[in-house]
């Protein structure tokens, strides 16, 4: 299959699936996947922790290959160091509710209706010398009715036989997603006997989000150094688990007060009420065999603004290696 005919059919599943967040970060060290070709889908939802409301679910689906460095935005994106690079692309969906779906009018002091799409076109470089993982992405899309939030939800809920959500007439409005995230990790302590502690912080400028976190991550288990190797591995068995902490400072975030150029939205929440720190932790096992991965995970972020709650979720990822002709 050709890369050109495998990324169009990667857009048709997309949007397949859909039927069937929080930003999903797959370039981190605790998922990165050995290897410089491989395709993995991520679904999280807070039906996972038997919850309902707040972050409702996030749908990925990532392509990474080495022909991607001539896609044109990859042009765009920043590396460190000469040593291995991977690149990708990925579509990504989330969908934000308030606490509850049962009302047509707006809830006010909860969270918005919220649904996001966007296309994201990334590169991860290792630098082996002093021990640093950074990756750089572009997210280009739409936030708003046009990204599909209400059909989904709507189609999910009526498939299952569930009630039928409300409210999404009050939903953001349409606008534009562009946003630029850059990630830097660094490991504290060198890698031994398998266990690895590393340093985290994130940026992210745009339309959809402006903030920046920093934290700490530890891994443990069977698994290839990720600071020495990203593109090959001679293990076909992997198994770790790992946690993370990261405390965040908020800017902007469209989901809750609006796009950057449509004021029109019914309901958000006001800057002053939004929270300007906010702390989250993940917890979660990852398994590779051969061309197989496997990933769970769960998620707990604090009051995201005033009148908010903690809220918890969990996830899934499935990963495949694949060579392209």
């Amino acid at each position: 299959m050709h890369l050109k005919s495998f990324l169009i059919a990667c857009l048709f599943l997309f949007r397949v699936l859909e039927c069937l967040g929080q930003p999903i970060d797959n370039t981190a060290s605790a998922r990165t996947i050995s290897g410089s070709t491989y395709t993995r889908f991520y679904y999280d939802n807070d039906f996972f922790t038997s919850t309902d409301g707040n972050y409702s679910q996030g749908i990925n689906l990532e392509v990474v290959n080495s022909g991607l460095r001539k896609f044109p935005l990859s042009k765009l994106l920043v590396s460190i160091g000469s040593g291995m690079k991977k690149y990708g692309i990925a579509l990504e969906h989330l969908a934000y509710t308030p606490t509850s779906i049962r009302h047509e009018e707006i809830i006010y002091g909860d969270r918005p209706f919220a649904a996001c799409f966007y296309f994201k076109t990334f590169k991860l470089s290792v630098d082996t010398i002093r021990n640093i993982l950074f990756s750089t992405t572009i997210n280009a899309g739409v936030i708003g009715k046009i990204a599909g939030g209400e059909w989904m939800q709507k189609t999910i809920h009526r498939n299952l036989n569930n009630i039928e959500p409300l409210g999404w007439d009050n939903q953001v409005k349409n606008d534009v997603i562009l946003n630029y995230d850059i990630t830097f990790e660094k490991a504290l302590m060198p890698y031994r006997k398998g266990i690895m502690f590393s340093s985290i912080s994130k940026l992210s400028l745009g339309t959809l989000r402006d903030n920046f976190g920093t934290g700490f991550s530890v891994m443990a288990g069977k698994f290839d150094n990720p600071f020495f190797t990203i593109t090959h591995s001679g293990n076909d068995f992997q198994c770790k688990l790992y946690s993370s902490a990261l405390i965040t400072l908020i800017g902007y975030d469209a989901s809750f007060q609006g796009g950057l150029f449509n004021n029109d939205s019914p309901y958000t929440i006001a800057a002053k009420d939004i929270s300007r720190l906010v702390l989250s932790s993940e917890a979660g096992i990852t398994i590779q065999f051969k061309k197989l991965s496997a990933e769970y995970v769960q998620k707990i972020i604090s009051k995201e603004f005033k009148t908010g709650e903690f809220h918890r979720w969990g996830g899934i990822r499935l990963g495949w290696k694949f060579v392209l002709t």
